[in-house]
């Protein structure tokens, strides 16, 4: 009888172990890595009309995207995820909404940016040239050594904007913003971070809503490093790395 028991528990665990192994190679299936996007140069790359159905992509490293136009796009039918380690180039500096990567807001949430190389647009049109651009807001993580530049580094039209840098945030043309949200939001300037604009170094729009300035890194603007305007509330923290001038 012990003996039975014995064989019992044994296989009982061996199946175990078995469910176990199935449903944790199951689940790390099921997250399909991000779509690679090939070199491009001339075309608009639609996301949403050459890739229907999928929102997770990415540039790797030595791949490079330019476009006189904006380089990439993404309409509202998705909820992106879009991790760049290549260049995304607007190479038109005409007076023209063009941006490095512009993406809307799927129905269930902002998209999310992760940026370890370069995204750029040289347009000098004021409203909504960027290197990266939302519709709605979303998320950007700028990291080491990634650089996002454009008339406003990063730029929102509606909706909050979460940033996080470690890299270099540019606002590069007269009345550019490094980093502007048109509906809240905040920035953790990390220590190393860089974001520097000709206009506003940090921009925030709340309309309504709340705002908080985290920085541990270095922030300057020729005219006004930080501004505030229409929210609830806002805070900032300078950290004893951070310097805003």
């Amino acid at each position: 009888m012990t003996s039975f028991l014995r064989a019992t528990r044994a296989l009982s665990s061996k199946k175990l172990l078995a469910a176990l192994l199935c449903f944790f190679y199951a689940a790390g299936s099921a997250h399909a890595a991000p779509t690679p996007l090939p070199p491009s140069s001339g075309t608009e790359v639609q996301l949403q009309t050459a890739f229907p159905g999928i929102s997770e992509f990415s540039v790797q490293p030595g791949v490079t995207i330019t476009n006189t136009g904006t380089a990439v796009s993404g309409n509202n039918s998705q909820t992106w995820k879009f991790t760049n380690r290549g260049v995304l180039s607007s190479t038109s500096a005409t007076n023209n909404p063009f941006s490095g990567l512009f993406l809307g807001a799927g129905s269930s949430g902002a998209p999310t940016v992760t940026n370890f190389g370069s995204i750029s647009s040289v347009s000098t049109q004021s409203s909504g040239s960027s290197g990266v651009r939302f519709s709605k807001g979303g998320t950007v993580r700028n990291m080491a050594g990634g650089t996002i530049s454009g008339f406003d580094g990063i730029h929102s039209d509606g909706g909050p904007v979460f940033a996080y840098n470690s890299g270099l945030i540019q606002g590069t043309s007269g009345g550019g913003t490094a980093v502007y949200g048109g509906g809240g939001g905040a920035l953790y300037n990390l220590s190393g971070g860089v974001i520097s604009g000709l206009n506003f170094g940090y921009q925030l729009n709340g309309f309504g809503r709340n705002g908080l300035l985290d920085n541990a890194g270095q922030i300057n603007a020729q005219r006004v490093a930080v501004a505030f305007s229409n929210g609830e509330n806002f805070a900032i923290i300078n950290r004893p790395t951070g310097v805003i001038t």
